[in-house]
């Protein structure tokens, strides 16, 4: 037999290439999506409630998902100018924090008044 009769046709090679590249590429995603489902963040694993109307800027930082130092200072700051937050919603009118955001921290937020927490305080 010559090197010409052992070589297979184009379109079975092709069809070969393909298939290996296809079973790399998926395992290349599945290694990937265990990388971001990885429970390595405390953050993302210990479930914590927050009150944005009075954690200060640490804490928010800490319990809030996309959310850093600068950015909890923002919220810190437009509560002070404009008073308690109403709703989840308008935590994205704070410069820097996007409804995306709001929305991976949605079940992390809760929405009570300093004048709540106090009646809450000395009717115990």
């Amino acid at each position: 037999m010559t090197n010409v009769q052992m070589m297979l046709p184009y379109s079975v090679v092709v069809r070969r290439v393909g298939a290996l590249l296809v079973l790399l590429s998926g395992l290349w995603l599945n290694t990937l999506w265990a990388q971001e489902n990885d429970a390595s963040d405390p953050a993302e694993t210990t479930p914590v409630i927050l009150n944005i109307n009075s954690a200060d800027a640490d804490t928010l930082a800490a319990g809030l998902l996309g959310i850093g130092l600068v950015k909890a200072q923002e919220i810190v700051r437009y509560r002070e100018m404009f008073g308690d937050f109403v709703a989840i919603e308008e935590l994205a009118d704070v410069k820097g924090v996007g409804m995306a955001t709001v929305e991976k921290n949605r079940h992390r937020i809760v929405l009570s008044t300093q004048q709540e927490s106090e009646h809450k305080l000395k009717s115990k």
